[in-house]
């Protein structure tokens, strides 16, 4: 299985090609034979493109729609306010309950 990544990742060296990424700024490049999906980023050093393999998915995973469209920033800090609410909240009753 190893191999197989290696391999395609190797590729990508050599001729980057794969669908845009669901995250902005990213690709990705199905593991032939495998379950798995290279996420990729093509940055340029000077007048060189070099490609980084940003993670190594597994085709089953779930991923949320509005990250592919570039909405997981809000998503996330939307979480994060709820997330202290609930706490202020759990706060609150147990405050009320010592009392």
């Amino acid at each position: 299985m190893a191999d197989d990544i290696d391999r395609t990742a190797l590729a990508l060296g050599d001729m980057p090609i794969g669908r845009p990424g669901r995250v902005t700024g990213t690709y990705e490049k199905s593991v032939t034979g495998r379950p798995y999906i290279l996420a990729y980023a093509i940055t340029q050093a000077g007048s060189e493109e070099t490609v980084a393999i940003v993670r190594v998915i597994h085709a089953t995973r779930d991923w949320p729609a509005d990250v592919c469209f570039g909405r997981d920033k809000a998503i996330l800090q939307q979480r994060e306010r709820i997330k202290r609410k609930t706490l202020e909240v759990r706060r609150l009753h147990h405050r009320q309950r010592a009392a």
